[in-house]
């Protein structure tokens, strides 16, 4: 190799180098999570709890409310339902409503 292509090769290896600890600061800087609280959101100036948006207060912390409707969204209830017990339940209730009529 030639003095030329080892500068070369330096140069391309220190970018490389720069570049993955960029990723790496990017990466590490991002706020941690304990569930879906967010210790990093809640900020507690003259003794008064503050969460940035979307988040919401819970107790002395901040947890996500995605949708807004003032319930931590790791408190609310998912129901996800597959297409055979939506179907199910359709039956049921147009079952229900011809024996009310």
């Amino acid at each position: 190799m030639r003095k030329g292509q080892i500068k070369i090769i330096a140069i391309l290896l220190v970018i490389i180098i720069l570049v993955l600890i960029l990723i790496a600061y990017i990466l590490l800087s991002q706020p941690k999570t304990t569930g879906d609280v967010i210790k990093e959101t809640t900020i507690i100036k003259d003794n008064e709890i503050v969460c940035n948006s979307p988040y919401i207060q819970l107790g002395k912390e901040c947890c996500l409310d995605k949708n807004k409707n003032s319930i931590c969204d790791n408190e609310e209830e998912i129901n996800v339902f597959t297409d055979w017990e939506v179907q199910e339940i359709e039956t049921t209730i147009s079952n229900e409503i011809v024996l009310n009529s």
